[in-house]
């Protein structure tokens, strides 16, 4: 008897302890909480986004280039001007000639955003660059960085008549790969250096891991004592992505030997890399956003 009224008061106390308790408002949105969400490459991770976003976007999509897609920001120290160097695709990412082809676009703001003005495409339409035999006429994805009192702009680049299948396997007069140019100035007028940094004639001849053969998607970094470039690969009907990287004493080359060193097919479980672009420096590490996804 004793014992069962013992079991019956500290029931009551725990109820009546419960019961005082405050309840505790929990914002599972916040990034602190991001311990408490299931999160795995196949499924994914719940999005702790703390950016406030603007209504008014920088660019929109036109009938002829709708997807506006990997921009690449960057900020003049001296003026204060803000540039936005934007992708510009038609829909699917079809390889169109010129004026339908794909380019970068430079726009720029003085008021830290707030209105942006265009100033027009930021490469010729078609320009030529040493051992490739046709003009290059798409240069998409540019990342642009201040060093050594010069404006340095690296781009990937696809030639004329190229196709998405060519652009894994070169063959006759198409070819792709990464591009360098030079300027005084963000807005340019940029100065196309002739020698390509990294050609995918020679990659795709010589896969890394046995399957990557085309470089895209660059970004161009100046440390203390070199060079350093970073470029997203991918290895066609595979359907994987990786991240290169290379160095030089000089940024117009010559370059490294590129070495794999982001990939599925890395000791690393997490992430599985797709795309990255661009990276940026802070606090002396590269940060490098990256989207990965899992077969599931």
């Amino acid at each position: 008897m004793f014992l069962s009224q013992l079991l019956v008061f500290v029931a009551l106390l725990t109820a009546q302890q419960l019961h005082a308790v405050e309840p505790v408002e929990i914002d599972y949105a916040r990034a602190d909480q991001r311990e408490a969400w299931l999160r795995d490459a196949a499924c994914g991770e719940a999005s702790c986004d703390a950016f406030v976003h603007d209504p008014q976007p920088v660019m929109r999509g036109s009938a002829e280039m709708a997807w506006s897609v990997n921009p690449s920001l960057t900020i003049d120290r001296t003026s204060g001007a803000w540039y936005a160097y934007v992708g510009c695709y038609p829909s699917g990412y079809t390889l169109r000639p010129p004026p339908e082809h794909m380019h970068s676009r430079l726009w720029r703001s003085h008021d830290r955003g707030a209105t942006w003005e265009a100033l027009g495409p930021v490469l010729p339409e078609r320009f030529t660059l040493s051992g490739v035999r046709s003009p290059i006429t798409h240069a998409p994805d540019v990342s642009v960085i201040e060093a050594d009192g010069r404006w340095h702009m690296a781009f990937d680049f696809v030639s004329e008549n190229s196709t998405w299948e060519t652009a894994h396997r070169p063959t006759g007069d198409a070819d792709g790969g990464v591009g360098y140019a030079t300027a005084d100035k963000p807005e340019g007028p940029w100065t196309v250096q002739p020698r390509p940094l990294l050609l995918n004639s020679y990659r795709a001849a010589h896969p890394l891991a046995g399957k990557y053969g085309r470089y895209y998607a660059t970004t161009l970094l100046r440390r203390a004592h070199d060079w350093l470039l970073l470029t997203a690969v991918d290895s066609d009907n595979h359907h994987s992505w990786g991240m290169v990287a290379a160095t030089a004493k000089n940024p117009a080359g010559p370059w490294s030997d590129p070495v794999l060193v982001l990939s599925p097919e890395s000791d690393q479980p997490w992430p599985t890399p797709v795309e990255f672009f661009p990276a940026f420096v802070h606090d002396g590490d590269v940060h490098a956003p990256v989207t990965s996804v899992r077969a599931n």
